[in-house]
């Protein structure tokens, strides 16, 4: 009763000090909490809320009881923030203790470690956590204590303002809380903790969403920075109009007056899509072939709403005899909905997904004679309309018993219109703003972070990404920039895990976009400081983008850290990294980074190179590791009388096979121009 007592008067006494302002308790920043890890060896930032303009007390206490003090001010909105007082060195644990000099109020944390911070960022595969299904490293997950290890999972959220707050703590690494976070963070951590003897600890911060691009996880400012992305300019000069209307609420209006102007059915003058059918008139509409992208179609730039109709026929026998229907329309990109004469036969949100729907009962929607199918779509970025699909496969399938009769759609020409949205003004749903949007991520996720001292940051990401890898380049450069720029921690390493083997083999030469990715995903380490790549196409599953070998991907990581960050005594690059390629007595010399290559499993021949000549074309090609040389590959095509180029792994799920002898670890996808070359390597 009477501690009580004493904090009423010290507040009644510091109220009458502050005179207008709000006595808040002091408190620490989202990152800091009871477990926490500070990056050791550097005068790490600190930061909170306060009363404004207070006098605040920072104290580093010791387990010895040493006290290391630093005062800082609050500013007018009650923020204060600082550094450690020193720098120090790896250990714990410490308490750091907060005061309010002028109302005597404090609040602090316990059992807080210096050592080394590590962000483990991307969509996915580095959100994946045990619950995904592992096929590696689960007893190791069910049982491991580590207590160098600290977690802190960042809850899933996002903005198009910064946030500076999140509620989330520090955890201990234990087999409970290690399943709930990341599987690839995990492994990392479990891995360098061995390659560290554990003698630093280790602070793992996991801020993924699965699904993400990678224009959500970097500010509008960086974004406006890149050539042919400076209409996001324009939209940082909206944010203070942004905030006005959200503190206000006026938002909801402005935003539900733009949904309406802009929609589907606005567009094309219909109460419903119900609508689109025998009495609507698209007589006047342009005419196009199935399947077509909207890019080629209408606009390499369009986004917005489009709509596909045709008529076709049946007969009286083909509805009366049906007892089901499928319709079959491909993947369709972003979300789609489709009518049958007036009625909606399947509706699917989301890109590139498959289309395919079942009419339980036909007679209630086809009749004889002529039929009208209208294909509605919208867009929102990037490609839209219809991928990777054959004119074959868009069709109807009508079923009577065991019979089935298949009427193709593609094979004639459909009636388009489009209708353009300018989705780069769209008035911002601060209830309920998409992930994959620009900055969302980045402000919801990573604003709380900043200015957090780190060691590092680990990357997985890239699926959602795969099809513009000239793009990427791009986002990645600015995108480092700008957690370099943000967080505190000077040019600290980027990580980046290269995506895994997925979808098909092909026996044919095939220009894999996948593999065109991964190759790009390779050279960030050439053309980007500290940056470095490892390969995991050997992990990957031909059916499941998110392979269950986790562990093997945190070691790797984990390795690459103790070489390049660590500097890690007896432990060396290994890899099979891609250094030249030369001619030399009608063959194509390609020589590796590592000591010796080797050749997985129980293969005696090397699988998986290809030659091209001055017309680009690639052909299947033999190898072999040199005799003289073992970090060299021989590789000859009789196809190929000048070979210009060779390349690598280069298939979506490739058959290859070539690793470094010493550790095993694969080699990437790649692809060099050749040159000539006039001596012989030894």
């Amino acid at each position: 009763m009477k501690k009580l007592n004493l904090i009423a008067l010290c507040a009644t006494l510091c109220l009458g000090a502050i005179a207008q302002d709000e006595i808040r308790h002091p408190s620490f920043a989202s990152p800091f909490s009871n477990h926490a890890v500070i990056q050791r060896e550097m005068k790490s930032s600190l930061w909170g809320k306060a009363t404004a303009n207070s006098k605040i007390l920072v104290e580093v206490i010791s387990a010895a009881g040493k006290v290391d003090e630093i005062e800082t001010t609050a500013s007018e909105n009650g923020r204060w923030e600082t550094t450690t007082p020193r720098k120090y060195p790896a250990g714990g644990p410490y308490t750091i203790r907060l005061t309010d000099l002028r109302c005597k109020l404090s609040t602090e944390i316990t059992d807080v470690y210096f050592g080394d911070v590590w962000i483990c960022s991307g969509q996915s595969n580095m959100e994946m956590s045990y619950s995904w299904g592992l096929t590696r490293g689960k007893e190791l997950m069910e049982t491991n204590s580590c207590s160098t290890i600290r977690m802190l999972n960042v809850p899933n959220k996002t903005s198009v303002i910064p946030l500076d707050s999140f509620t989330a703590e520090w955890k201990l690494c234990t087999p409970e809380n290690a399943k709930q976070f990341s599987a690839v963070g995990y492994f990392f951590g479990v891995s360098l903790n061995e390659y560290l003897n554990g003698e630093v600890p280790l602070g793992l911060v996991d801020s993924t969403w699965s699904g993400t691009n990678i224009e959500t996880w970097l500010s509008a400012e960086f974004i406006s920075k890149i050539e042919g992305q400076e209409w996001v300019a324009k939209n940082l000069e909206k944010r203070e109009a942004y905030v006005k209307t959200f503190h206000d609420g006026s938002w909801k209006q402005i935003l539900q007056d733009w949904i309406e102007a802009n929609s589907f059915e606005n567009a094309f003058g219909v109460e419903g899509v119900e609508k689109l059918d025998a009495r609507y008139d698209f007589s006047s509409w342009p005419t196009s072939t199935l399947p077509a992208s909207l890019e080629t179609l209408i606009d390499k730039e369009f986004d917005g709403h489009a709509c596909f109709m045709r008529s076709f026929e049946l007969s009286k026998e083909l509805v009366e005899n049906a007892t089901k229907v499928t319709l079959h329309l491909g993947q369709i990109d972003d979300d789609e909905i489709t009518v049958v004469n007036g009625k909606v036969v399947g509706k699917t949100n989301g890109w590139r997904q498959e289309r395919n729907y079942t009419i339980e009962k036909p007679a209630e929607v086809f009749v004889e004679g002529a039929n009208t199918i209208a294909i509605c779509m919208t867009d929102g970025g990037g490609g839209g309309g219809f991928h990777d699909v054959a004119a074959d496969d868009i069709c109807l399938k009508l079923y009577n018993g065991s019979k089935v009769v298949t009427i193709p759609l593609a094979e004639k020409e459909w009636s388009y219109k489009a209708s353009k949205v300018d989705y780069k003004n769209r008035p911002p749903d601060f209830d309920n703003v998409s992930p994959y949007s620009y900055s969302a991520c980045y402000y919801g996720m990573m604003s709380p972070l900043i200015p957090m001292t780190v060691k590092g940051a680990i990357w997985y990401q890239g699926c959602s990404n795969v099809h513009n890898p000239d793009g990427y380049t791009k986002f990645f450069d600015a995108m480092i920039k700008d957690w370099r720029h943000n967080f505190t921690g000077g040019d600290f390493p980027v990580y980046v895990v290269q995506l895994a083997a997925f979808m098909g083999t092909h026996e044919e030469v095939f220009d894999s976009a996948w593999a065109r990715f991964r190759w790009m995903q390779y050279n960030l380490e050439k053309n980007l400081e500290n940056v470095g790549t490892i390969v995991t196409i050997d992990v990957g599953d031909h059916a499941d983008i998110h392979p269950k070998d986790k562990q093997t991907v945190g070691e790797r990581l984990a390795n690459l850290a103790a070489i390049r960050t660590y500097n890690v005594d007896g432990v060396v690059d290994t890899r099979p990294n891609p250094e030249f390629a030369s001619s030399m007595n009608k063959k194509v010399i390609v020589k590796f980074s590592c000591e010796a290559l080797g050749i997985s499993g129980n293969a005696k021949e090397l699988k998986g190179f290809q030659l091209a000549g001055a017309d680009g074309v690639y052909h299947w090609a033999k190898a072999e590791i040199s005799n003289a040389s073992p970090n060299i590959v021989e590789v000859t095509c009789e196809a190929v009388a000048a070979p210009t180029k060779v390349r690598y792994a280069w298939d979506d799920y490739p058959d290859c096979n070539l690793i470094s002898k010493d550790q095993g670890f694969p080699c990437g996808p790649f692809e060099l121009a050749i040159f000539e070359l006039a001596i012989e390597i030894k």
